[in-house]
């Protein structure tokens, strides 16, 4: 067996052995070193890995664990740990050199371990990883980037690091249903003064052909921005719409009641064919009462098309069903 030297920070070094028994004797008597360190050491030694690389009181046991799995397969990783990168990224770079890949392109101490993953995945998948070279770009970003390269979208209207991945998602539907955002906002009004959830009342406008240009205001609050939306998909014009400031409260309870007024009359129109339901103690102000719940649900956290899932749960009256 070969010499092994091992060393910690406050020696110069240890002395050498020449027998396995006396290396492993000198490393349990190495107050130094923590018991899971030591048993690393030992494993290193059995498998006739020169231990010297790793060797170090410093370094955690993981780390140490997955240098000595790197040095079984003649793959050294030291040059990463002196250089900075914790152990995720150290790993990242493991699974990349093992599977052949260039590592340079990713090793980069400012990515953190998610990002690493996901241009290595791209490396993997022949992409092109220029776009990804970005440390300001979340992986999400990244990841967003690889589905526009797959997708043969214009990746450049979204690769912007202010663009947020929710944003850029919004950016991606839109692109993807041929009616870009970029046809009435520019990057930065998309990057910085639009919510993403405003993005998406423009983009769902857009997609269902109504003038967006109406509620196109970033000052105009979300909910109310829905329910223009809502009132413009059923071909009601809001009163004053074009001349009120619907910025402010009183605009969004004008807004409000013209939703409302919709919702009432779908509730009406399709009664009549909810004959299994008792609908013998609801009155106008039921009616009133169960239409403004019903908009307030139809714009919560929860999407339009999950209010039967709801409903099978019991969280949605029955009758909401002549409102779906």
């Amino acid at each position: 067996m070969e010499d092994m030297k091992l060393f910690d920070k406050t020696e110069s070094s240890l002395e050498f052995s020449s027998s396995l028994e006396g290396v492993l004797e000198v490393l349990i008597s190495n107050k130094y070193f923590y018991e899971e360190q030591i048993n690393i050491l030992k494993e290193a030694l059995m498998s006739r890995v020169s231990a010297s690389a790793i060797a170090d009181p410093t370094l955690e046991p993981k780390m140490m664990k997955l240098m000595l799995e790197g040095l079984k397969e003649n793959i050294n990783l030291s040059e990463y740990v002196n250089d900075g990168f914790k152990f995720e990224q150290v790993e990242e770079l493991y699974k990349g050199i093992k599977k052949g890949i260039d590592v340079k392109a990713y090793a980069n101490v400012e990515y953190n371990h998610f990002q690493m993953s996901v241009i290595r995945n791209a490396i993997e998948m022949g992409l092109n990883i220029e776009p990804l070279k970005n440390a300001e770009l979340s992986h999400t970003q990244m990841a967003l980037i690889c589905y526009g390269i797959i997708n043969n979208l214009d990746i450049s209207k979204y690769s912007n690091p202010k663009i947020s991945a929710e944003k850029a998602l919004e950016v991606i539907k839109s692109l993807e249903n041929k009616t870009s955002l970029y046809l009435v906002l520019n990057e930065e009004e998309i990057a910085s003064e639009y919510s993403f959830y405003q993005l998406q009342q423009i983009r769902l406008g857009m997609l269902n052909r109504i003038n967006v240009w109406l509620y196109k205001n970033p000052n105009i609050k979300l909910e109310c921005m829905k329910y223009i939306r809502f009132c413009l998909e059923n071909n009601i014009e809001i009163d004053g719409i074009k001349n009120y400031d619907i910025t402010g409260d009183e605009g969004e309870a004008l807004v409000k009641d013209s939703a409302l007024k919709i919702a009432m009359k779908k509730l009406r129109d399709k009664r009549r064919d909810m004959k299994d339901i008792d609908m013998s103690n609801v009155t106008i102000e039921a009616d009133k009462k169960l239409c403004t719940e019903y908009l307030e649900m139809l714009y919560s956290k929860w999407e339009k098309q999950n209010l039967k899932v709801l409903m099978n749960e019991g969280k949605v009256p029955n009758y909401c069903r002549c409102l779906d």
